[in-house]
C-alpha cells in the first residue's frame, strides 16, 4: 500500500525517552488543573481508548493466514480560558497488517492500524469552541476534520474508518489518526444549519514519519502544505457537503516499475450526502471522490457507500448492524492492475458503556489489483474510558 511507515527498532530508545518526557510534559498542566478544580460540566479530562482486532483470511488474496492489532490511545484536556481547551493524545499501535501478510489489498483491513508498531505524539493542539466559530492549531490530522462522517467509524476495513476513502492514499499528505502534523483549522457557521470549514497542514512525509514517533517538530512550509476546505449543509434530518484538498508537496508518479518524485502538486474533490432513508429505519450515506491527475493518483474516481440500522433488534436498541461497499478505479497509468472493490458487513454489540464487540466479515475483489478475491473474518473489540 502506498506511504506506509516503519519502525527501525535500533533508534527506538532514545526516542521514546524523548516521546515519554514529552508527553509527560504536556499533560502535567492537565494533571494539575484536574487536581485543583472540580468540572461542573462532567467534562473528560484523561481518557483512554483501546480498539483491537482478530481477523482471518480463510479465501483467496495472496495466503491463508491470521492477524492481530491493536491501538491504544491516551489523552488529556483541559480548559486553559474561556472556550479554550488544550488537548494532548498519544497512541500505540502494535501487531502485523493482514493486509500486508495475507491478502495484498489497498485500503487496510484493520481500522486505524497502519503497519507500523510504534509508540505516537498523536495530537498536542488548542481549540476554541464559540458559538458559530471553532478554531484549533497544533499537531492535527487532516481526516478528523474533512471527508470525515460518523457513520464511517461503524467499520473496520480503513476505507471507511481511518483513511476518508481513497484521499489518504491518493494524496500522502493528507494525514489520517494516529499521525499528526503541524496545521490549524477554522470552521464556521455560516447559519444554523450549514457550516464551512478550511485548514492547512505541512504535507511532507517527515513531519508525521513513524520512525520519529510524532517527534519531527520542524516547520517547513516550503517543503509541502495540504490546504483543505469543506462544506455542509444539514436539512431536516439529512447534510450534504463538498469539498477540495491541494497539496503542494512533491507528487509522486505512477508508473508500471519504479515510483518516482514529481515536482507536480496534487489535487481532489469529494462530495457526500447522508441521512436516515425513513424516520425509524437504516442511516445511509454516499461519498464521491474524484482526483482528476490520473498520473499521480492511485484511484481517480472512489466511490463510498454505507448503511447502518440502530435497534435492529428491538431487544437491544443500542446495538447496530452496518454494511458498506467501496469501489476504487485504478489509474489506466497501471494497466496491468484491476480496480479494487471491498464489501463488510458488520455487527456491533454494545455490552456496556465502556466495552463492544463487532463480529466482521469483509469481501475484498481484485486486492491489490492483482490478487484472487479475498474473504475474512473476524471481531473488533472496543474499549473507552
Amino acid at each position: 500500500m502506498p506511504g506506509k511507515r516503519h519502525w527501525r527498532p535500533h533508534s527506538c530508545h532514545r526516542r521514546l525517552v524523548i516521546l515519554s518526557a514529552t508527553f509527560a510534559c504536556l499533560c502535567a498542566p492537565s494533571a494539575l488543573a484536574y487536581q485543583e478544580r472540580e468540572d461542573a460540566e462532567g467534562a473528560q479530562v484523561f481518557s483512554i481508548s483501546y480498539t483491537g482486532n482478530f481477523l482471518s483470511n480463510v479465501s483467496g488474496g495472496q495466503s491463508r493466514g491470521s492477524s492481530y492489532t491493536h491501538e491504544l490511545d491516551v489523552g488529556a484536556s483541559f480548559q486553559i480560558a474561556d472556550k479554550w481547551t488544550f488537548a494532548v493524545t498519544g497512541a500505540w499501535t502494535q501487531g502485523a497488517a493482514l493486509s500486508d501478510q495475507h491478502v495484498g489489498d489497498f485500503g487496510g483491513l484493520q481500522g486505524t492500524f497502519n503497519d507500523a508498531n510504534a509508540l505516537w505524539l498523536y495530537e498536542a493542539y488548542a481549540a476554541y469552541s464559540g458559538e458559530k466559530l471553532a478554531f484549533a492549531a497544533g499537531r492535527l490530522s487532516a481526516g478528523d476534520t474533512f471527508a470525515s462522517l460518523d457513520i464511517m467509524g461503524n467499520f473496520v476495513n480503513a476505507t471507511f474508518s481511518s483513511n476518508a476513502g481513497a484521499i489518504s492514499t491518493n494524496a500522502g499528505g493528507f494525514t489520517t489518526g494516529p499521525t499528526s502534523t503541524w496545521g490549524a483549522y477554522l470552521a464556521y457557521a455560516t447559519s444554523e444549519t450549514s457550516t464551512f470549514t478550511v485548514g492547512a497542514y505541512l504535507s511532507a512525509q517527515n513531519n508525521f514519519s513513524t520512525d520519529d514517533h510524532g517527534l519531527d517538530f520542524s516547520f517547513n512550509p516550503g517543503d509541502g502544505v495540504l490546504i483543505a476546505a469543506e462544506y455542509r449543509q444539514a436539512f431536516s434530518e439529512a447534510a450534504f457537503g463538498f469539498g477540495a484538498y491541494y497539496d503542494t508537496a512533491d507528487a509522486e508518479v505512477l508508473t508500471e516499475t519504479q515510483a518516482t518524485r514529481d515536482a507536480r502538486a496534487d489535487y481532489g474533490f469529494y462530495s457526500y450526502i447522508e441521512g436516515p432513508l425513513t424516520p425509524t429505519g437504516p442511516t445511509a450515506m454516499i461519498m464521491l471522490q474524484l482526483a482528476p491527475e490520473k498520473g499521480l493518483n492511485l484511484f481517480p474516481l472512489f466511490i463510498l457507500g454505507a448503511l447502518s440500522w440502530n435497534g435492529i433488534v428491538p431487544a437491544r436498541p443500542r446495538d447496530r448492524m452496518s454494511l458498506g461497499i467501496a469501489y476504487g478505479k485504478i489509474s489506466n497509468r497501471l494497466e496491468s492492475l484491476r480496480d479494487e472493490v471491498v464489501f463488510e458487513l458488520n455487527c456491533t454489540a454494545v455490552v456496556n458503556d465502556i466495552i463492544t464487540v463487532q463480529p466482521v466479515a469483509q469481501y475484498v475483489s481484485n486486492p491489490g489489483g492483482t490478487e484472487a478475491n479475498a474473504l475474512i473474518f473476524g471481531v473488533q473489540l472496543s474499549v473507552e474510558f
